[in-house]
């Protein structure tokens, strides 16, 4: 009598877990964050859609990289898309690259990505073959993990940044 009361009440509740597992599947999907397409810099488009730490060491010999880690399933990458468009229309002293990460990790571990969005503003290689990095706050540092700018930023916040990238390029 007991164990059918349970198997009872076990079939009631079983609509219910199926809606917990879909709603926890949604939940972490959201959270992982988010819009790769072929890497690009400006004037100068990838032909492969692998970035190496070259390809930045190279763009980092006309000023500042910004890279952007992103996937096309990514919702928050495909809305900061057209600010990062429009941003790279303006800056033209500073090169853009687009990283899929779903086509290639080799970049991504380099740059501690674990979640995207993220973009990181490079503003050179120092002498000592470290890089001088630009935070969310604006202010330069070498700390790489420190300088990660997680998740969708507005475009006055990438403005401050890219603004303080420039200023840190010519100062020094």
């Amino acid at each position: 009598m007991l164990i059918d009361g349970l198997k009872f009440k076990l079939m009631q509740l079983r609509p219910y877990v199926l809606y917990l597992i879909i709603l926890f599947t949604i939940l972490v999907v959201s959270i992982s964050g988010c819009a790769g397409a072929s890497p690009k810099t400006t004037g100068q488009t990838f032909n492969n859609t692998s970035v190496t730490m070259q390809d930045v060491d190279s763009a980092l010999s006309d000023g500042p990289v910004f890279l952007e880690f992103g996937a096309s399933w990514c919702e928050y990458c495909q809305q900061e898309k057209p600010i990062i468009q429009d941003l790279e229309k303006r800056y033209g002293s500073v090169t853009f690259i687009n990283v899929d990460s779903d086509a290639d990790w080799s970049l991504d571990s380099q740059f501690v990505v674990n979640g995207i969005p993220q973009m990181d503003v490079i503003v050179r290689k120092n002498p000592d073959e470290s890089y001088l990095y630009v935070d969310a706050y604006g202010n330069t540092t070498k700390d790489l993990p420190a300088s990660r700018i997680i998740g969708y930023t507005e475009e006055s916040d990438l403005e401050k940044i890219l603004n303080s990238a420039i200023a840190a390029r010519k100062s020094g």
